[in-house]
C-alpha cells in the first residue's frame, strides 16, 4: 500500500508538471522530461506487458508519448543538455524503502533516439530500450515517510480525497485488509493453541495417574499406550483447529471449538476414570 500511495503522488506530480517535470540524477545531475500525459499502470516498453517478475518495482506509471528527456549533467536546466532522450513510450517504476522516505524512480524509454549536443558532430544513436534508474523528485513529494507507517495508518491515508479512487490504491488497501485480517487469526489462533498445549499437558498429567491407579495389575507399559495414544489424538485436534482458524475461507470460531474440543474429550475421559477409582 505504502508503494501505491508513493506512485499515486509521483503520477499527481507528473500530472501536473509533465510539460517541465525535473528528476534528479546521481552526483547532481537532473533530467528535464517533457510528455503529453501520464497513465498507469505501467507497462514493460520492449513487449507491452505489465511490469512483473521478482524484480518488478511495488509500482508504476506509463507516460503518454512522444517522450523528451533532456540530461544536464551539472543540474543547470536553463543551459544546454549533453544528452537528449527522444523516446515513442516510457514508463516511470516507483521503488519505496524503509531506508529513504522519498520514493526511488526509474526512467524506462522504449524506441530511443540519443542525441548529443548541438555542437556534436557524432550521428544520433537508437535503442530499442533504455533505462535512466536512480531519479527521485527535487522536492519532498511525500508529506509523510509511508514506508515506515503502521498498516492503520497507510490505510487511513488511503482513504483521502487525493487517493481513495486510484485503482491501484483501492487494490492495495484490498490487499491490506485480506492480509491483516489473515494476521489477526493467526494471532488469536496461536494463543489460543499455546494455551489449549499447556491444558492439554496438565490433563495427561492427571489422565497418567488415574490410569496408573485404574491399570495397576498391568504392565507399566500399557500405562504408557493409552496415555501416548490420547496425548496423539488431541495433539492431532489442536493442530487441526489451528488451521480452520487460520485458513482463509474457514470461520475462525469454528476452528477454536475444534482446537478446545480435544481437551474436552481428553477431560470426560479423565471424569470418566476418576468415577472408576472411585467406585472400585
Amino acid at each position: 500500500l505504502a508503494a501505491a500511495l508513493a506512485t499515486e503522488s509521483v503520477r499527481n506530480a507528473l500530472a501536473v508538471t509533465r510539460q517541465r517535470a525535473v528528476l534528479n540524477g546521481v552526483l547532481g545531475s537532473r533530467y528535464l522530461l517533457n510528455a503529453p500525459g501520464v497513465a498507469g499502470p505501467a507497462a514493460d516498453p520492449a513487449n507491452g506487458t505489465s511490469a512483473g517478475g521478482d524484480d518488478a518495482p511495488a509500482g508504476g506509471l506509463r507516460l503518454l508519448g512522444p517522450v523528451r528527456v533532456a540530461y544536464y549533467p551539472d543540474g543547470d536546466t536553463a543551459g544546454t543538455p549533453q544528452r537528449t532522450y527522444l523516446a515513442e513510450r516510457a514508463a516511470v517504476d516507483v521503488f519505496t524503502s524503509r531506508f529513504d522516505p522519498e520514493p526511488s524512480i526509474d526512467l524506462r524509454l522504449s524506441e530511443v533516439t540519443v542525441d548529443g549536443p548541438p555542437d556534436d558532430p557524432a550521428p544520433a544513436v537508437q535503442e530499442d530500450t533504455l533505462t535512466l534508474a536512480g531519479l527521485n523528485w527535487p522536492t519532498r513529494i511525500l508529506s509523510e515517510d509511508l514506508a515506515n507507517q503502521t498498516a492503520a495508518q497507510l490505510r487511513d491515508r488511503s482513504r483521502e480525497s487525493t487517493f481513495a479512487t486510484a485503482p491501484a490504491v483501492v487494490d492495495a488497501a484490498g490487499g491490506l485488509d485480506r492480509a491483516t485480517a489473515g494476521l489477526r487469526r493467526s494471532i488469536t489462533a496461536e494463543r489460543n493453541r499455546r494455551a489449549s498445549s499447556a491444558v492439554s499437558c496438565a490433563l495427561l498429567l492427571v489422565l497418567g495417574a488415574l490410569l496408573s491407579m485404574r491399570l495397576k495389575g498391568e504392565p507399566p507399559l500399557t500405562v504408557y499406550f493409552w496415555s501416548f495414544l490420547l496425548a496423539i489424538v488431541t495433539l492431532i485436534v489442536v493442530n487441526t483447529g489451528v488451521n480452520l482458524a487460520t485458513s482463509r475461507g474457514g470461520v475462525p470460531a469454528v476452528g477454536l471449538m475444534v482446537m478446545w474440543s480435544g481437551n474436552a474429550v481428553l477431560a470426560g475421559v479423565i471424569v470418566a476414570l476418576y468415577l472408576k477409582v472411585v467406585r472400585h
